[in-house]
């Protein structure tokens, strides 16, 4: 799986209809996301970090981040070895304790769209 693309540049989001953060105009709920990400560490907002790159590869749409699930977790994994190490990568996601909350949470998105 290749997962999300390139951050773009100002003048290619324009071109697709996203202003220059990347954000899409339409399709999925900007504060979404945010309102994932915060639910992640209770609040605390560490897990804000990742907001910019997930917009970036995924558009900010939680069904596409869904999408890095790749099955139930290993003997040995944990919840973590339930997410595409992939994705892990192109978030630039090196904690391991939030490797787990993104594993936790996007197991719930799976089960939930």
């Amino acid at each position: 799986k290749v997962y999300g693309r390139p951050p773009a540049s100002s003048s290619d989001a324009a071109a697709h209809g996203r202003g220059a953060s990347g954000r899409g105009s339409s399709g999925s709920n900007p504060q979404a996301l945010t309102d994932w990400l915060q639910s992640l560490d209770g609040g605390r907002g560490s897990m804000l970090a990742y907001e910019d790159v997930l917009r970036q590869h995924f558009d900010g749409d939680l069904r596409r981040i869904a999408e890095a699930r790749v099955g139930e977790p290993k003997l040995d994994g944990g919840v973590v070895s339930t997410v595409d190490p992939v994705f892990f990568e192109v978030i630039s996601c090196e904690k391991l304790g939030h490797k787990i909350m993104l594993a936790k949470g996007i197991k719930r998105l799976a089960g939930s769209v």
